[in-house]
Formats: structure tokens, sequence, C-alpha cells
């Protein structure tokens, strides 16, 4: 976001969301970025794009610990000067977040992936460091009003080229092409951004008009599954300790050389088994064939020799 957002361009920007005509439409977003994230107090949130403060003024009085993430220098000094030290602020260029796996629960992009590099790139970090729930809000290209086009007026003509379109079905198939069929939710908002009588208030307001693809701004919230960054482990060895170190390759095969030959019963017998022989006769049982007992029984002269003993 450097080459769009220089000195001027992020001050009339943060400008821009300030003025009384916007309010209206700001603080809608706001409502429903609370009811479609259902924050629990306590909980950590992350904000990418800290261009429009009411964004983080809302997550901190959610009770949310909040972390801003920008790729412009020059918005984050404006966001820091506006909301003091109660949010941490660190730079963000594009590429890997500095943040560890699932370590926040919310995620928040409001009006903030249009002005990215790389916004798919930046999608999946999102979803990487993210465990629950994901707000993004979008500039509707579809919309009625000109809402959008105000806006666009605050860059120059030759960076309007690097300001991306997205619609609410072509985000839902990229989230899911990253994620999965996870749970996702969308609504259309602020379908008079610009006026803020009863009358547009009561259908801004209405839960039949989300429905409609002509709001302003196009809402999603989509539910995260863990997700791991793994990386491929390098182990660096000298090649003098790989040959020492290496085990020995076991051979499953049979060698045929090695194989016995046919008449191997004429083969004397090894040493060990030579050795046991010798003690074979000591060690085998003798058996002797019983006599039969005569006790009970009389002799050829017809006495008992028991009672003869006797």
């Amino acid at each position: 976001m450097d080459a769009l957002f220089d000195f001027q361009t992020a001050k009339a920007y943060v400008a821009w969301w300030k003025q009384s005509e916007h309010r209206a439409a700001v603080a809608l977003q706001s409502q429903l970025m609370i009811e479609m994230l259902q924050p629990l107090r306590g909980k950590s949130a992350l904000v990418i794009g800290c261009g429009n403060h009411t964004v983080c003024s809302t997550l901190l009085d959610a009770g949310l610990s909040v972390t801003c993430i920008d790729n412009s220098p020059y918005l984050l000094d404006i966001a820091e000067q506006s909301l003091g030290k109660r949010i941490d602020f660190l730079r963000y260029d594009g590429d890997d977040m500095p943040f560890s796996d699932n370590a926040f629960h919310y995620a928040t992009l409001f009006c903030a992936l249009e002005f990215l590099p790389d916004p798919f790139k930046t999608l999946e970090e999102v979803f990487r460091v993210t465990r629950n729930r994901v707000f993004i809000a979008l500039f509707n290209p579809y919309a009625t009003s000109g809402f959008r086009r105000q806006m666009m007026r605050i860059f120059p003509k030759e960076k309007h080229h690097a300001i991306h379109v997205f619609t609410c079905s072509q985000l839902k198939r990229a989230i899911r092409a990253m994620l999965g069929r996870v749970p996702v939710t969308s609504c259309y908002a602020s379908f008079f951004p610009q006026s803020n009588n009863w009358m547009s208030r009561t259908l801004d307001h209405a839960a039949c008009m989300r429905r409609l693809p002509f709001g302003t701004f196009s809402l999603l919230t989509a539910s995260v599954v863990p997700r791991f960054r793994t990386r491929p482990l390098v182990v660096n060895y000298r090649e003098a300790e790989k040959r020492s170190t290496a085990p020995m390759p076991v051979q499953m095969g049979c060698d045929p050389s090695r194989r016995l030959p046919a008449n191997f019963d004429g083969y004397p017998p090894p040493e060990s088994l030579q050795d046991i022989s010798a003690f074979a006769g000591l060690s085998k049982p003798s058996f002797r064939t019983p006599q039969p007992s005569t006790m009970g029984r009389k002799t050829s002269h017809g006495s008992d020799p028991v009672s003869e003993s006797r």
C-alpha cells in the first residue's frame, strides 16, 4: 500500500471517513461487524488496515485486545496519534505475518482488501493466524450509490489500476478454495449512505434489505478452521559424519551364492553341535522293562511265598 498511500493520500483518506455524511454508514458497518463476529470479551482481534479508526474503537469497546497492522507508515502514525497506546501497531509488508498460527480469535478487513498489493496472499495469512471468525467488508461494485466513486477521487488517476474490485460471489469462491466448505455468511448494507433521516435509517436496519445486492458494502463472515504452516525440515550433515554414522543397509533378499548344497546331510555338524553331541549319551534316559510283581501269587508248590516266610 505504499504506492497508494503517501502522506497526502493517507491524510485525505482518514479525513474522508470522518466526514459527517459518512458517519451513519460507518456506524452501521460497525454495528453489523459486531453482530456477525459475535466476539467474546477478553479475546484478541487483528485489524488489517487502520484507515478507519471507528473499527478499532468499536472492537475496543467490545472488550477485545486489538492489534492493528498496515503497510503504510503514514496511516499507522495517524492511527497511533488518534487512538493512543491502547492498540498495538505493526507494519505489514504484504508477505508472511509476524504472528504464530491461530494467534488471534478474530480478524477484520474493513475496506482494506481492495488496496493490498496481493489480496489473496494476505487472506491466506489472515486465515492462518485466526482461529474463530474473519469479518470482511468490501465496496460493492453493483451499488446504486456513488459512494465508491467518491472515495476513488482521493487517489490520482494513474493509481486507480492498483485498486482491486471484488464481488461477493468472487470472494466466497476464493475463501472456499482456501478453506474448503466452511460456513460463510454474507449480506449487503448501506443503501442510502449519505442520508441520515429516519426513513433511510429504517430501511438500512431492515433485515429484508440485507439480501438485495445493491448495497454500498458487501459484508462477509467466514468461520475459520485451525490451520498451520509447515516447512520441510532440512538437516545438514558433513560427508564424513554421514559415512561414520550411517547405519548398514539391511538386505532382505537371499544371496544365491551362499545357499546350502543339495548334499548338506553329509557335512559335519557345526562346532556347537559337536560339543553338545559329546554329552548326548549322558543325558539320554535309560528305560528298563518292568518285571511282573509276584506279590499275592502262589508258587509252583501251591503255597503263597509271603505266608511261607511268616
